[in-house]
């Protein structure tokens, strides 16, 4: 390319993801380690090792949305506060979340992630009917 005055350009682009678009793994990919600024000296690396990250995978997500729902359904402390707390909107929230998660990965899971997804479902509803229930009389 050529600038306002005529010149070549200078601009180049590199592309720095660390996939290729077959899903493999880029030749001279950067690691996590390269990437990070040496003018921050050994804070930024220390930072980024001492913490082991969990594994972002279906079970992750399924726990990412099925926490949430214990603990508004009463079942699991605040870790901040240790206190439990019922708000079954909320709950509901989490819980339908999960319902159009399955609908959504019906046919594309694995046995076991089908199964895992079906049973947590199945106990948060029914723990969330069990709590709605206790706030009515029954007759």
């Amino acid at each position: 390319m050529m600038d306002t005055n005529g010149k070549p350009d200078d601009f180049q682009v590199v592309d720095r993801r660390k996939v290729t678009e077959e899903g493999g793994v880029r030749d001279g990919a950067a690691t996590r380690d390269e990437t990070i600024d040496p003018s921050l000296g050994n804070e930024a690396t220390a930072d980024t090792t001492s913490h082991i990250l969990p594994v972002v995978d279906f079970h992750f997500i399924l726990n990412n949305l099925a926490m949430p729902a214990l603990a508004f359904l009463g079942d699991v402390p605040d870790p901040s506060t240790g206190q439990t707390q019922l708000n079954l909107p909320v709950a509901k929230l989490f819980i339908d979340s999960l319902a159009v998660l399955r609908e959504k990965t019906r046919g594309n899971l694995t046995a076991e992630e089908e199964h895992l997804l079906s049973g947590l479902l199945a106990d948060l509803q029914l723990r969330f009917v069990e709590k709605s229930d206790s706030g009515t009389k029954r007759s």
